[in-house]
């Protein structure tokens, strides 16, 4: 990607009032009305034609807990939905970082009333190794009973796994299927 590309992108967000150096900035630093007036800005841009590489750069910054990033969860299921897998790792790989970047993006649009939702995109082995970020929404929710639950069977998910333990959920003991949740 080249600074060119996103070039548009930089121009909108400085019309709407958003002017720092590095597009990074714009997820770490600006307000809570400035970030969710530039969500409508991100999600147009990530519809555009933009190398997977420019493409990450947008669904990162889409990274932030928000109220416009969650309203925008079915629009960025879509785009993480829609981006193919790659056996290339991340660092060799555009296809792979937009993939984990779009999963973080859909991570933090995530609220209660979507666990169906969230339950079935972490099922689905065919989106890909990058679904372990999707269980990091159900991190701090991992002692309600339904999630404690749902969490018990992904231990058998060799790309979720060794997330879930790294968190402290792993079985105890001989005991199959059983978690201990700290």
């Amino acid at each position: 990607m080249t600074d060119a590309e996103l070039q548009d992108l930089v121009a909108e967000l400085q019309d709407a009032g958003i002017r720092y150096r590095w597009l990074s900035d714009v997820q770490m630093y600006a307000d809570k009305a400035a970030y969710e007036s530039i969500v409508p800005i991100l999600l147009r841009h990530l519809d555009r034609p933009y190398s997977d590489s420019a493409r990450a750069t947008i669904a990162g910054l889409l990274t932030r807990k928000s109220r416009g990033v969650e309203r925008a969860w079915s629009e960025l299921v879509q785009h993480y939905r829609a981006v193919g897998t790659t056996a290339l790792p991340y660092a060799q790989s555009d296809t792979a970082f937009l993939r984990l970047s779009l999963a973080n993006a859909v991570a933090k649009a995530y609220t209660n009333p979507r666990f169906d939702e969230l339950k079935a995109l972490i099922a689905d082995a065919s989106l890909g190794e990058e679904r372990y970020i999707l269980v990091s929404a159900l991190q701090r929710r991992k002692k309600r009973p339904e999630v404690r639950a749902f969490l018990e069977t992904l231990l058998e998910d060799p790309n979720i796994a060794p997330e879930m333990e790294h968190w402290g959920i792993t079985r105890s003991g001989d005991e199959p299927a059983r978690t201990r949740l700290t």
